[in-house]
């Protein structure tokens, strides 16, 4: 028979050492599963959130360009050697003569920034980024009618006539409380260029460099003066030539604001602006490849072709390629064959830079890289890389995913001269 102490000193029986032993490893089992789970799910997160932003870097970098793509030669002329309405009296700076709407260089990226592309180039990755100079009205999509008038030393000047395009612009200064002067002076910029449109009054289509911007005046009835280079120099149309602007008003001549944007793929770590953004930590760089990273971006550039100060934009960040197919249309000397069978030109074909008048539509193809690398081998489906190598062996994780958008842009502008 058990007595009362027996039982308490059983209730009060504590666990063996060899059962705390065994509970001590499940639970450590336990716990090391949890955070293997919890690690793995934290890594699977992060590098699909660095792809999210991979994908839109892509689309926010592919929208911006093709909206310029769709603007060249938008109120300018799409290839200046071949217009039979350009004023040549004179002689013309290259800048204007050889002036483009649209001009792709193949591998123009390589050939700009070889040091900043050595990834790109590498054995590994085998691609040879393009550069595409746009060129029309990128900044407005008015056209200003004019008077003319002559100043010191043979300098033009050029005043806008107050009319409609001055008041939708005006309108728009009212709706975001600002001066007329403030919403012209980005159109207006020094270095860009003014067209006068051929109209059929003989001057033909003439071209020149703005050198100054000036608004005067109470509002309602400004002055806006246009202060243009001296080279070129607008020619006056006389009995010796055939072309040029009259000795008169010129009134109702319209104008239009030409810059040219180039976009290509560079490194900015050393920018001044975006340097900070794109700096690659110095701890890990070695192991993410982006000590080599590089960037779409998007400068304006002057006459001379060197890029404006100030202008460049950081268009996609971690670009990893640019590409450019075209489709053209037959030409006859200057003019469209008549119903013409259009040639599509594929991606690195050397005919993709050859006569850009005849361009119909561009096909883009622009690739964004992720930050980290997180797969262990190369992946090439039809031709197509969807990884990209960003550090070399024995490293195991140095293949990037690559996200790649494809855009075919139409090229209305570029179908004939445009007015």
């Amino acid at each position: 028979m058990t007595t009362p102490k027996t039982i308490r000193r059983g209730a009060a029986r504590g666990f063996t050492l060899i059962e705390l032993v065994v509970a001590l490893s499940a639970g450590l089992m336990v716990s090391m599963a949890a955070l293997l789970l919890s690690r793995n799910a934290t890594k699977f997160f992060q590098n699909e959130a660095r792809i999210s932003a991979t994908q839109l870097a892509a689309t926010l970098g592919m929208n911006r360009l093709t909206q310029d793509l769709q603007r060249a030669s938008f109120l300018s002329s799409r290839n200046n050697m071949n217009d039979p309405t350009l004023c040549t009296n004179g002689a013309l700076p290259a800048s204007i003569s050889g002036l483009y709407g649209l001009r792709i260089r193949v591998s123009g990226s390589v050939a700009d920034h070889a040091a900043d592309l050595v990834q790109a180039t590498d054995t590994q990755n085998g691609m040879s980024p393009d550069h595409v100079v746009i060129g029309g009205s990128m900044d407005t999509s008015e056209r200003f009618s004019i008077a003319w008038t002559f100043a010191a030393g043979g300098q033009r000047v050029v005043d806008l006539q107050l009319d409609g395009a001055i008041a939708r612009l005006r309108q728009v200064a009212s709706q975001n409380a600002q001066t007329l002067s403030q919403v012209l002076a980005p159109i207006f910029k020094t270095g860009r260029f003014l067209r006068f449109a051929d109209d059929g009054r003989g001057q033909g289509t003439l071209w020149g460099i703005i050198s100054a911007f000036n608004v005067s005046g109470p509002v309602g009835a400004e002055k806006i003066e246009i202060t243009l280079n001296n080279n070129p120099l607008i020619p006056v149309k006389n009995q010796n030539t055939t072309c040029g602007l009259s000795t008169g008003s010129n009134r109702g001549i319209f104008v239009s604001v030409v810059s040219r944007i180039k976009y290509d793929l560079r490194s900015l770590k050393n920018d001044p602006v975006y340097g900070t953004l794109v700096a690659p930590d110095p701890t890990t760089q070695a192991l993410t490849g982006e000590n080599l990273r590089t960037e779409l971006v998007r400068v304006e550039l002057a006459p001379d072709d060197s890029e404006v100060p100030g202008s460049l934009e950081l268009v996609a960040e971690l670009a990893a390629n640019l590409k450019f197919a075209v489709t053209k249309a037959p030409l006859s000397g200057s003019a469209l064959a008549f119903n013409p069978t259009m040639t599509t030109y594929t991606f690195d074909d050397p005919l993709v830079m050859t006569a850009p008048e005849s361009v119909r539509s561009v096909q883009v193809r622009l690739s964004t890289r992720a930050r980290i690398p997180d797969r262990e081998n190369n992946l090439v489906a039809s031709g197509r890389a969807y990884r990209f190598a960003v550090v070399q062996p024995p490293i195991r994780e140095r293949w990037v995913r690559l996200r790649t958008l494809h855009a075919t842009v139409a090229l209305p502008n570029n179908s004939d001269f445009t007015p």
